[in-house]
């Protein structure tokens, strides 16, 4: 509206910042408020209907941050969820993400973390049961080994190249590091108000455990949970 970001409100019409073309304020009783091309278009395709709890993270950061258009080198342009004054891009993803489009959001937010919310789906919970019972035997009570091929959502980010982010709706989100080649994997607990203060500081939590070098096939006499993990996780 007059070239300012404005939220919905009854009556208002404004323009979409990366097409041009007009946009309509969708108030009523039972989808939240939102903007919305004519028609059931959308020109951002990788634009995702908004929900309760994507408006609850996003309002956790300041509106300049909020819903950001990203232009790459040849004039491509999507709407990032959350971009940072220090250029890291969150991306908040709860429907379903096919992993053609996971790869080429990746490829086109080089520098990204995804907050992925983790009770869409009930027999997502198992990844909760899964870590509750590894939870003692992890090299820091925050820091849990998990057989990645367990749970089922775990099983469907794998193949991310970015930090993923598990979101169980209470007060932390467990952190999943991008790599597959090990039999376990360690999720990071980290609160969720840490988590937040520390993009707004312009930076990732600083508990998050990493892995380098990991070596794919386990040495003999070797439990598979620890092999090649106790010396390659690294702080950053």
């Amino acid at each position: 509206m007059g070239g300012e970001r404005t939220t919905p409100q009854r009556n208002l019409v404004g323009l979409c910042p990366i097409c041009g073309a007009s946009v309509t304020a969708k108030c009523g009783e039972v989808r939240i408020w939102h903007w919305a091309h004519k028609g059931r278009k959308h020109c951002d395709l990788w634009h995702e209907n908004e929900t309760e709890w994507h408006r609850s993270w996003k309002h956790q950061f300041p509106t300049a941050w909020r819903e950001t258009m990203v232009q790459s080198e040849d004039g491509t342009r999507h709407v990032a969820d959350i971009k940072t004054e220090a250029g890291l891009v969150v991306e908040f993803q709860h429907s379903h993400l096919s992993t053609v489009e996971r790869r080429e959001r990746e490829a086109f937010y080089d520098n990204l973390i995804w907050v992925v919310d983790g009770t869409r789906l009930k027999r997502d919970l198992d990844f909760l049961g899964h870590i509750h019972f590894h939870q003692s035997s992890g090299p820091r009570p925050d820091v849990v080994p998990f057989n990645w091929r367990v749970p089922q959502i775990t099983r469907r980010w794998d193949e991310s190249t970015k930090l993923v982010f598990l979101d169980f709706h209470d007060d932390h989100v467990w952190c999943v590091p991008p790599i597959t080649n090990v039999w376990r994997k360690y999720a990071t607990k980290v609160p969720k108000d840490e988590f937040v203060s520390a993009l707004l500081a312009g930076s990732l939590p600083t508990n998050i455990f990493r892995y380098e070098h990991v070596e794919r096939v386990p040495k003999p006499g070797l439990a598979p949970a620890w092999y090649g993990a106790r010396k390659t996780l690294t702080w950053r």
